[in-house]
């Protein structure tokens, strides 16, 4: 499956969605298939097919909008409820009553929007909203509530990713970065791993480990990132260097001032990528975040002056069928994951 823009038609708009068997042929839904007003936050893979959650498109927000911009999701409201949609093949969809979650109000992008988080081994699903886990289920149909008191008091979630033994979200409670964890996505365990608050910028997974990424704020000077490695979503330790990256220096460090990585990081739940495109092209794959293997390539998007300059790295998105990254050009490219 793939999702893209919206479609606007008649006052409302929906999201166009492709399907494909193989990767290489995609045909296009009919714009009823879902919901001629749905609009596809969240999807994810149960045991037995694909699990879609949406919401419904409302009114124009965007003054003086022309034809391209009623494609961006910005450009409109977003109205409830939430609406669960199942399919064996990605063809077919069938409706069921998404989770019982109050909204709030979303007049345009810069909210927070309920997205999917999933799947585990075990096809665990999560809602979230902001980060934060608000409902689980297996099959897209039968959904069950998370408990707010199962977190941290003072909890505020960042980021919730799947992992091998189920869910981990990262968050900060009581002035500390707090990793929680979930192997049924209703009771959780909390793991402090660092005494002070670090913000968190991201959080991503392997079949066999994760990385969390953020900025550390010193009492004086510039701020630092920070890589974070876990294989199990309960134990951490730094890792220093951001290997099998390397730390930004001299000219090229550009406003990072030696402290960022000197490229990008993703994953998808089953692999990581690490990838930098400027100056030398290199990348490697890993599943835990700790052992990596290098990548191949055949031609490369650009060549730039720094890693800010460079599109491709900092436009990197990990899917199950492999990697793709669009260049200050417009042009897209792609590379197919190999164990």
């Amino acid at each position: 499956m793939a999702l893209g823009d919206l479609e606007p038609a008649d006052g409302s708009a929906h999201t166009r969605i492709w399907v494909s068997a193989d990767g290489r042929r995609w045909d296009a839904l009919k714009p009823n298939a879902l919901d001629s007003r749905a609009v596809v936050v969240g999807m994810a893979a149960t045991a037995d097919g694909l699990v879609a959650m949406t919401l419904q498109s409302g009114t124009v927000i965007c003054e003086d909008a022309g034809p391209h911009d009623l494609s961006l999701l910005d450009c409109w409201t977003k109205t409830g409820p939430l609406q669960s949609w199942t399919s064996s093949d990605g063809t077919a969809w069938t409706a069921h009553p998404g989770p019982a979650i109050t909204l709030p109000e979303m007049e345009g992008q810069g909210e927070a929007t309920p997205t999917l988080v999933g799947a585990t081994s075990d096809h665990l699903i999560a809602l979230t909203l902001a980060g934060q886990p608000l409902a689980v289920t297996r099959d897209g149909i039968a959904w069950g509530s998370v408990p707010r008191d199962a977190f941290p008091a003072d909890w505020r979630a960042e980021r919730t990713v799947a992992s091998p033994a189920g869910l981990v979200a990262v968050g900060n409670a009581g002035g500390k970065t707090v990793a929680v964890s979930s192997a049924d996505g209703r009771t959780w365990a909390s793991h402090a791993f660092r005494t002070i608050a670090t913000p968190i910028e991201d959080l991503v997974s392997g079949s066999d480990g994760l990385i969390m990424t953020g900025l550390d704020y010193p009492a004086s000077g510039p701020p630092t990132w920070v890589w974070w490695s876990s294989l199990d979503g309960r134990y951490w330790r730094a890792l220093p260097g951001y290997p099998p990256l390397s730390a930004m220096s001299g000219s090229a460090a550009q406003e990072c001032r030696n402290t960022c990585p000197d490229g990008s990081l993703g994953g998808n739940g089953e692999r990581m990528i690490a990838y930098r495109g400027w100056r030398t092209q290199v990348g490697w794959t890993s599943f835990d975040g700790r052992s990596w293997l290098p990548l191949r390539f055949e031609g490369r998007p650009e060549t730039s002056s720094g890693w800010l300059d460079d599109h491709c790295t900092n436009d990197l998105v990990v899917t199950a069928i492999g990697v793709s990254c669009t260049d200050s050009d417009g042009a897209t490219w792609f590379g197919t994951a190999q164990t």
